[in-house]
């Protein structure tokens, strides 16, 4: 079970649990949670984008080594400058990494122009 239970004594969540929950749920589930103080399940929070996979404890080990299993398999630099890219927010590997970047990834001169507002 998740929540955030600070309501209920009379506070609010600290350590930037108001805002994180926010951009993560959207800020009206996020308020339902802040405002009420209940709990969500794993399966709830599966359902809802907050967490990518719920497990029974047991199944949780093989789980991730099956997905890190999947992701080692692929190229270490494209899954690097992939997970930068989702991290950061920026979408332009040109206009993110350099042009050095582009010719490691495939040398495709078309990744490199971006509009000037980032998309």
């Amino acid at each position: 079970m998740f929540g955030l239970p600070e309501v209920k004594i009379g506070t609010i969540p600290g350590a930037g649990g108001t805002q994180r929950l926010a951009r993560a749920l959207g800020k009206h589930k996020a308020m339902e949670l802040i405002l009420t103080g209940d709990s969500s399940s794993g399966k709830e929070l599966e359902r809802l984008g907050l967490v990518s996979k719920s497990l029974p404890r047991p199944e949780v080990l093989a789980e991730a080594m099956s997905l890190a299993v999947k992701i080692a398999k692929m190229s270490g630099l494209v899954t690097s400058l992939a997970k930068q890219a989702v991290l950061t927010g920026r979408c332009c590997f040109g206009h993110c990494f350099g042009s050095e970047t582009l010719t490691l990834v495939g040398g495709s001169r078309e990744l490199s122009p971006c509009r000037r507002d980032g998309y």
